[in-house]
């Protein structure tokens, strides 16, 4: 049913509207793609653009904290080591510097805390830190990592810069707690897009700040840590779009924070791409209902179009054409007035139909004129026709046309009728002729011989059967009163006493009675098998004809002598009527042979 539909008229011309509109849908699609594409990366370079000033606002910060961490290492008060210099010059050098958090000086080479602003700060472990060693050995600020917030001092990030004798000789490490709320200041005061998100990150992906602020998530790592592409840890900056673990995907700015001049930190910005996205998909969205509302007006203009214009008369021609195809050749279109395809169309079919109403009406005049009954019928048996004859004779056209047998002829007629069709379709090339006893229209029991053919389709297929009823009551009648007068012809000649025999024209006996039997001593079928010379004296003298006028009937009679095979021996038979004409080529009748003795011409018996 699904392919009918996408193959009717109404459907294409649907298909049609929708494949006119198609290039502007697939345009406007386009053309969305390609802003959605515009808006990302403009997006990426708004990010890329907001994370370089960020980066380098951040690396300044950094940068005045390593040359102040620079500074306090050569003075000669935290050179000499001496505890109360060194930690006077540590608190004064805080209480100047708000952005840092604390100010400590460890000896080298065992960490012990030389002095401090924070108070009991313990040296034990210190030497163990991953980063005391290589902060020794460094020649600059080095970075020492994150240190949580504890009651005396806020979170930090550690700076360490080596302290240096006169002599070149290590002799201690400066160390800076750098505050990190100075982050969340920084983006605080720069207009960023809604929804954009910023981290600052450790090489191990540790979240040193964010903004917006998220306390609970300082000091932890990021889930998507691997995420970060490890070449920001040399390039200058990389943007990528990544999806979390929930779906959503990210637009992503990785910038590089160098601490004594190695990349020792990344700033990350990103922001949803639903948020860089959402103005164009709402846009995308209305434009989208806006066009499919077009469409769908397009199509209903389309569908009511199609069904006043072209549907209707489409489909008042195919009825026509559906009962012209039912035998009903006087239907016309009613749409010949008009002046387009379809009224051009339409006159075609109406002259079609009068031609062809035409044409049957003479070939029915044809059949008409046929003296017999005739009838045809399609492959199901269903009737089509017939010609006056028949009607004459069996059955009026109402009644039979489009009806089987079985609906209007007795059973055993009806049933012996289709058994013959099916024959006839089994060996379609071949005409079937059959005899049947048949009930007429006045209730009369007919002999009939029935000739049937299949006529065939313009393709060549079998399309129907064609016949002719020939009826043959008064030869049947004929016939059974000559076999009843064959009957009686034959009882006389075998109760008969002469002899009879009838002669072919090759002077073979064709038939005998018994008493010509008996005369000669020969069955029926050794007769059959020999001529009337065989008959005949061995010196091959043959039957000698003597005609002699007889007073009794006037009929001239021959006599013969005849040779018979042992052991009877030879008999004359006299008073033998002259051969006749029998009916039929070549052959002769002898009607009667009386067998008595009889004297040749020299006198012997």
């Amino acid at each position: 049913m699904a392919w009918r539909l996408h193959q009717s008229l109404r459907s294409r011309l649907l298909w049609l509207v929708l494949l006119t509109l198609t290039p502007a849908i697939a345009l406007h699609v386009a053309s969305a793609i390609e802003k959605r594409h515009l808006a990302q990366t403009a997006a990426q370079n708004t990010l890329d653009g907001l994370a370089d000033l960020a980066a380098g606002q951040a690396q300044a910060i950094i940068n005045g904290g390593s040359d102040i961490l620079r500074g306090l290492a050569n003075l000669p008060d935290v050179i000499s080591g001496d505890p109360n210099k060194s930690g006077f010059i540590l608190r004064k050098a805080l209480a100047l510097f708000p952005q840092f958090a604390s100010l400590t000086l460890l000896a080298a080479p065992n960490g012990h805390v030389v002095s401090s602003t924070i108070d009991g700060l313990p040296d034990i472990g210190t030497a163990d830190h991953s980063w005391f060693q290589p902060a020794l050995q460094s020649g600059g600020i080095r970075l020492g990592g994150y240190h949580p917030a504890t009651a005396d001092a806020p979170a930090r990030l550690l700076l360490a810069q080596p302290v240096r004798a006169p002599s070149g000789e290590v002799v201690g490490l400066c160390v800076l707690g750098l505050r990190l709320d100075w982050f969340s200041h920084l983006f605080a005061g720069m207009r960023f897009p809604d929804q954009t998100e910023a981290r600052l990150l450790d090489s191990s992906g540790r979240i040193l700040a964010a903004w917006p602020e998220e306390p609970q998530r300082i000091g932890q790592h990021m889930p998507d840590a691997a995420d970060v592409p490890p070449q920001t840890r040399t390039d200058a900056h990389l943007s990528w779009t990544a999806p979390r673990p929930s779906g959503m995907s990210y637009c992503n700015i990785a910038v590089p924070v160098r601490v004594g001049g190695k990349p020792e930190l990344i700033l990350r910005l990103r922001r949803p791409l639903a948020a860089v996205l959402a103005p164009l998909d709402a846009a995308m969205k209305r434009d989208m209902t806006l066009l499919a509302l077009v469409l769908a007006l397009a199509l209903a203009a389309a569908h009511a179009f199609a069904q006043f214009f072209i549907l209707r008369p489409t489909a008042s021609l195919a009825r026509m054409a559906q009962d012209m195809a039912a035998g009903d050749l006087s239907r016309r279109s009613g749409l010949a007035a008009g002046r387009n395809e379809i009224a051009d169309l339409a006159r075609a079919l109406d002259t079609m139909g009068a031609t062809l109403e035409e044409r049957i009406r003479f070939t029915q005049e044809l059949i008409d004129v046929v003296p017999t009954p005739l009838f045809y019928k399609d492959l199901d048996g269903r009737y089509l026709g017939c010609n006056r004859a028949y009607e004459q004779s069996l059955h009026p056209l109402s009644v039979i046309l489009g009806q089987k047998a079985c609906s209007f002829a007795p059973p055993a007629q009806a049933e012996f009728c289709e058994a013959e069709d099916r024959r006839l379709l089994k060996n379609p090339d071949q005409t079937r002729i059959y005899e049947c006893s048949i009930t007429f229209r006045d209730d009369s029991l007919h002999d009939v011989v029935i000739f049937k053919s299949v006529f065939r389709s313009a393709s060549g297929a079998p399309a129907g059967i064609v016949a002719v009823i020939m009826d043959i009551s008064e030869r049947k009648c004929s016939e059974r009163a000559l076999t009843a007068s064959e009957s009686k012809y034959r009882a006389l000649l075998a109760s008969m006493g002469d002899g009879f025999a009838s002669v072919d024209g090759q002077n073979r006996i064709a038939e005998s009675n018994p008493a010509f039997q008996d005369m000669l001593g020969y069955s029926q079928e050794e007769l059959g098998r020999i001529t009337v010379r065989d008959l005949s004296p061995e010196d091959g003298s043959d039957l000698l004809p003597e005609r002699e006028a007889l007073s009794r009937d006037d009929v001239p009679c021959v006599r013969g002598v005849f040779q018979t095979l042992p052991p009877q021996g030879r008999h004359t038979f006299p008073g033998v009527p002259a051969p006749q004409p029998l009916p039929g080529p070549g052959r002769q009748r002898l009607p009667l042979f009386r067998h008595r003795p009889g004297h040749d011409r020299a006198g012997r018996l």
